[in-house]
């Protein structure tokens, strides 16, 4: 088996290429998790190959040479599955950034993207022809740098939970922290005006493990605590309703 490319870990797992395959593996034993064939690219030969991870994500972006396009792919953390691809004009690509659910990315120009959905925010051509280096975020300003110039621009907050004080506007279901998660995971989620709410956890079989919040809650961000002790390693989804609202989850849990 051929490993190749960067190597990039969280707290239960690692990410890195196998071949053409992007594999996730367990940190305590080195087992494979899940692997995803990355087809029509090779990550052996690839000019650059970068991976970011965040929650629930893992980013690839893939540069090749000048007879060949970048592509940025981003999938499922948990089981490997591909969310969404984008292919750039150009084939230098940086090292993802990924904050507060967008992901960042250099291809001449600053790029951005929903890190769930795929779709483009924006495209930030003030560099012009000048070549721009990786991008950096702190205190909700992002930075990039040229040769002679940087650039600082305000950052989209899209994530309440960031905020000292956040205004709720509207029902939202947040990706569980850690992900994966031994034996205990934060849920967060937010509602707009005083609701009943349910949060329960199923398997992948869809059998009902855990009821974790079932009455009445105030306006606001609120967090819950789900430990896995006693359940086996896999897949689990967890669903929040909110009168009318419904919104999912996937965690894993990795003994």
């Amino acid at each position: 088996m051929h490993f190749n490319g960067p190597l990039v870990l969280d707290e239960y797992c690692m990410y890195t290429f196998h071949n053409d395959s992007l594999a996730s593996r367990n940190k305590a034993d080195g087992s494979i998790i899940w692997s995803t064939f990355i087809d029509d690219l090779d990550l052996v030969r690839g000019y650059t190959n970068h991976i970011a991870v965040d929650n629930s994500h893992v980013c690839l972006a893939i540069g090749g040479n000048s007879d060949t396009v970048a592509e940025l792919r981003t999938f499922d953390k948990t089981d490997g599955s591909l969310l969404w691809h984008y292919d750039f004009p150009v084939w230098m690509l940086t090292e993802p950034l990924i904050a507060n659910d967008v992901v960042y990315v250099i291809n001449d120009e600053l790029w951005a993207f929903d890190v769930n959905t795929g779709d483009s925010l924006f495209c930030s051509q003030e560099s012009g022809t000048l070549r721009l280096t990786q991008p950096a975020l702190t205190n909700h300003r992002l930075f990039v740098a040229t040769h002679d110039k940087i650039f600082a621009m305000d950052h989209r907050i899209v994530n309440a939970i960031q905020d000292n004080e956040p205004v709720v506007m509207d029902y939202r279901l947040y990706s569980n922290y850690p992900n994966p998660f031994n034996p205990e995971t934060t849920i967060s989620f937010q509602i707009p005006q005083k609701s009943h709410v349910e949060l329960q956890v199923y398997d992948v079989t869809g059998r009902l493990v855990r009821t974790l919040i079932d009455g009445e809650m105030r306006t606001g961000v609120h967090q819950v605590q789900f430990n896995g002790e006693g359940l086996a390693s896999g897949i689990y989804f967890y669903r929040l309703t909110a009168n009318d609202y419904k919104a999912y989850g996937k965690m894993l849990f990795v003994k």
